[in-house]
This record gives C-alpha cells, structure tokens and sequence, in this order.
C-alpha cells in the first residue's frame, strides 16, 4: 500500500503583518516551530510522507525539519494578510490529487488515524469534521460578510449561496481532494470570493476584525461539495469531535488553543518524547520569559 502524503503549507504574511493573536514576535515563533516541529515528526512516526507548500520565509525557518519535500510555492502570494486560509488554499494547486493537507497544528498521533485516513480513496474530498448552522457562531461577523460580498450569491459563481439555511461548513484542518472537477472549483471559486471582496475599500479592516475569511475557505467548501454531489469522508464524527478525536489519536490545536502555558509544556513533552534531536533545537529560541494565557 502507497504512504499517505501529507502536507503543510505555510504563508509568512500574515505572521509578518497582520498576527492574529497579541503576542509578541518571539512567542509567536517558538509556539509555531513548536508546533510544526511537533506535526511533522508525529506524522514522520506515523509512516506518512509529509511535504511543505511554503515561501522564503517560511523555507528559512522550517526547511532544517524532516520533510519529505519542500517548495517556494506562495512566494509572491499577495492576498490580504487578513485572508490567512488563503495560502492553504493556493497550496492546494501544487499538489498531486490524494495528498492530505494538515494544519500545523494537527498531531496525527497513532496508525488508528492512518487507518481512517486511508479511507480517503474511495471519497471525493476528506476533511476533519462537519459544522453545522455556520453562521450562528458568530452573526456579526457573517452579516459584515454578506454585506462585502454584496449578498448571498455571486453572478460568475452559481455553485456560491451563503444565504442562511446554505451556511454548513467543512473544517479544514485536514482537507484533502481526490477529485480534479471538486479542486478546480473550489480553489477558482475561492479566488472569485476574494476579487469580489476586494471591492471594498474598507475590505482589511472589516476582515481584521471579524476574521471572514473562514467562510471563504470552509463554508464555500460545503458548497462547491454540495454543487458536486462529492463523496465526502469526515475523519471526526461531528456531534462529538473531541471525543472521536482521543479514540483515534488525532489532536488539532486550533486558533488560540495552543498559546496556553499547560499545552505548550505538553506538546513540548510529546516533542521530547518522539524526536529529542529537534526537540533540543526547537527549545533553543524559546524566550526566557514566555508571556502567553
């Protein structure tokens, strides 16, 4: 049986310019090596093969881990730094169908997860769960959305419906094609969203503060799926994620989960206990005064 390829991508931008969470540069640096560090050598362990769609910068930090393949394929991505999913996106076109994208913060921690992701084959798309009525998450945010996007469909782009009802969503901290027709329409559609979007002058305010960018990548994804009639196959079960997460070894530190003190010393731990030879690298640019939650 052929390993499962993986990949990260990474997109310095909106790390360079416009970070996410208030902490400072160096903090922000060790969490992410910490992390990506801590991903590769998990799916390393796993028997996966793991590549990295990244940019210069991003190739100057991480290309010393234990990828399999690294490429400069974002150099030169100009989006909003404000539209961080966009990267992940784009890193989608330079890879061959069948390869898996994680965030680099999902741990794939056990061959329970290898042997669900190997269900992927007979699926159109793979992703990490369902999310259901969308938009309720957080009604600010998608109403300041919709008024960007000037309503809830798009002339170039009739598959795009983000009226309420249309709004489910697929989470993409794994997120993976094995359907050409399914990738096309989804990486074009999302770049239409964008130039659509784009047409507002006060476009990176709005989308720094509500962080709209997530309905371009996951709820248009439930869309472009449903358009297709796609197979799709969640590794997580959706009511009860968490739990479906700890029977099959699979941890996603999502957002701003992974700047907690007590997450960081376990991942630092499970880091140490896995790889102790990056491990001691890793652990030489954390500060001597880590400020974080």
């Amino acid at each position: 049986m052929n390993k499962i390829r993986l990949f990260h991508s990474v997109w310095s931008k909106p790390q360079e310019e416009a970070a996410r969470w208030n902490y400072s540069k160096e903090c922000r640096e060790y969490v992410e090596l910490l992390v990506t560090a801590t991903s590769v050598s998990f799916a390393k362990k796993s028997g996966c093969t793991i590549s990295l769609q990244t940019d210069n910068i991003g190739k100057k930090k991480y290309d010393w881990l234990p990828y399999d393949d690294v490429q400069t394929s974002l150099e030169g991505h100009d989006y909003s730094p404000h539209f961080w999913a966009s990267g992940k996106v784009i890193a989608q076109q330079y890879e061959p169908l069948g390869s898996i994208q994680i965030d680099t913060d999902v741990f794939i921690k056990s061959q329970g997860t290898v042997g669900m992701l190997q269900h992927f084959n007979n699926y159109d798309l793979i992703t990490q769960n369902i999310e259901t009525n969308y938009e309720c998450g957080d009604r600010a945010a998608y109403s300041s959305f919709i008024e960007m996007l000037g309503g809830t469909t798009l002339p170039d782009l009739p598959e795009a419906d983000f009226s309420l009802g249309h709004c489910n969503a697929y989470c993409c901290g794994t997120v993976g094609f094995n359907s050409q027709e399914l990738k096309d329409l989804y990486i074009d559609g999302y770049k239409k969203i964008y130039q659509k979007l784009l047409t507002n002058p006060g476009l990176d305010a709005v989308a720094k503060q509500n962080c709209m960018d997530i309905f371009c990548e996951q709820s248009w994804l439930y869309q472009a799926v449903k358009a297709k009639n796609a197979k799709v196959f969640c590794l997580l079960e959706t009511l009860a994620a968490s739990q479906s997460a700890v029977n099959i070894g699979y941890t996603h530190l999502a957002f701003i989960s992974k700047y907690k003190l007590e997450v960081i010393e376990r991942v630092e731990q499970m880091l140490l206990g896995i790889a102790p030879g990056i491990y001691r690298k890793v652990i030489e640019i954390k500060p001597d005064n880590l400020k974080v939650t």
